[in-house]
């Protein structure tokens, strides 16, 4: 007797990894002296290109799904990039 395959979730990754790249980017951009800068940039401006993408595709998807985590995943990556503006990632 076959089993017949299970309906396939539809996921959001781009939501995901925006979360998540923007959250490393603030943990990274806790090291001083220009380092945290310079090694937090490129994942924080991934989380911040990959959030837009997120809430694109939340919006395709049904349910709305990821629509949360590419938000929150936007707003860290913009927190990060006002941060920077502070003195974040520079002196500590």
């Amino acid at each position: 007797m076959s089993v017949p395959p299970s309906p396939r979730a539809d996921r959001n990754g781009f939501a995901l990894a925006s979360l998540v790249l923007s959250l490393v980017g603030i943990v990274v951009g806790i090291i001083p002296l220009f380092i945290g800068l310079f090694l937090s940039i490129v994942p924080t401006t991934l989380g911040l290109v990959f959030g837009i993408v997120g809430l694109v595709r939340a919006r395709r998807l049904p349910g709305n799904t990821g629509f949360g985590m590419a938000l929150g995943g936007l707003l860290v990556a913009v927190a990060t990039y006002f941060l920077y503006s502070t003195g974040y990632g520079i002196i500590w």
